[in-house]
């Protein structure tokens, strides 16, 4: 495994992100492009909405600087990944800029999803379940790819409804599959999480509360879809029970979140898309909690899952020390922040 090519996925993503986000915030205001205010965001007043621009930008060069060090990683393959990832971003931007219908946005998904599916699943990966043996789902495993990259796409998107939310718990999530990835000696999966991450980290300064910028549409799919992307094909040739676990449980808030949003609106009868005010994040400020200490909470509730799957799958005990150290000193900086 090629310490140096992680590191500096992570180094590119994080610099070109913190350089990139004012310029971007500057153009939002130049064009006047705004969040739109509904009934599933949390902030009030006008708050420029690009920022998966510089995301995406920080993202790619971040990759691409890793690949250059690594050079293992065959060209055809990394260009029909790329458009995968291409594909989503892009619809998801017009629909931050102008608005597009659901339909439209999950067809691309599909097909971006199907893209990244087609380079980079291995479709005889053995299982190993308690109770029900070994097996390989064969190539069923290519639209259970597509459906677990959809399935994280949208669950970090609509978590997204609150300033720090979905970049704070990418980045834990990102930080658990990297660890899970590197420990089974896996440089794609390992680098793709540590761009997650250092695209995160470099977010974030502008996106906790109260954020001057938010990631839309288009940061939160390409979060999505890249931990989806790095925790299925995180997992090695054969994989365990306990491998299988982390990352559903590192990526247990969303995901439980898109699950309840499905289930809550269909039993009403609503269209699944009609955005609402009842999803985790809107129940704990409800309840008071405040901005700061509802992302403490949910910080801290995905690192224990994270962190758990890792004990549980084997882990470095020493990684998950750091993990939980991480994010105790980042609730205390929240804490101490003024509007907790």
């Amino acid at each position: 495994m090629n310490i140096v090519a992680v590191a500096v996925a992570f180094v590119v993503g994080t610099a070109v992100v913190l350089l990139a986000t004012p310029q971007v915030i500057r153009l939002s205001h130049r064009l006047g492009l705004y969040d739109r205010i509904d009934h599933g965001k949390s902030h009030r007043g006008l708050k420029p909405r690009l920022g998966g621009v510089a995301m995406f930008v920080g993202a790619v060069l971040a990759m691409a600087a890793g690949l250059l060090i690594e050079g293992r990683y065959t060209f055809v393959k990394a260009v029909i990944s790329g458009v995968g990832f291409g594909l989503v971003f892009v619809v998801s931007l017009w629909d931050d800029i102008r608005g597009r219908p659901w339909w439209l946005r999950l067809i691309v998904q599909a097909i971006g999803a199907t893209a990244f599916a087609l380079v980079t699943v291995r479709p005889f990966v053995w299982f190993s379940v308690p109770f029900f043996g070994t097996f390989s789902p064969g190539l069923w495993s290519y639209p259970i790819a597509v459906l677990w990259l959809m399935m994280t796409t949208n669950a970090l998107n609509l978590i997204d409804g609150t300033d720090g939310l979905a970049a704070g718990i990418a980045a834990i999530a990102g930080t658990v599959l990297l660890v899970s990835a590197w420990k089974n000696g896996l440089m794609g999966p390992a680098m793709l999480a540590a761009v997650t991450v250092g695209v995160c980290v470099g977010f974030l300064p502008y996106n906790l509360p109260p954020a001057r910028i938010f990631m839309g549409d288009a940061g939160a799919t390409l979060l999505g879809f890249t931990l989806g992307a790095s925790s299925y094909t995180g997992g090695g040739k054969n994989v365990g029970f306990m491998s299988l676990l982390i990352p559903i449980l590192v990526l247990a808030v969303p995901l439980s979140d898109v699950v309840g949003a499905i289930v809550r609106r269909s039993s009403r009868g609503d269209s699944i898309f009609e955005a609402d005010q009842r999803h985790i994040h809107h129940v704990l400020l409800a309840t008071g909690l405040g901005p700061r200490r509802t992302l403490i909470l949910l910080y801290s509730v995905t690192a224990v899952l994270g962190a758990t799957g890792l004990v549980l799958a084997g882990g470095p005990r020493n990684v998950v020390l750091l993990v939980a150290v991480s994010v105790g000193l980042g609730a205390l900086f929240l804490m101490r922040s003024r509007g907790a």
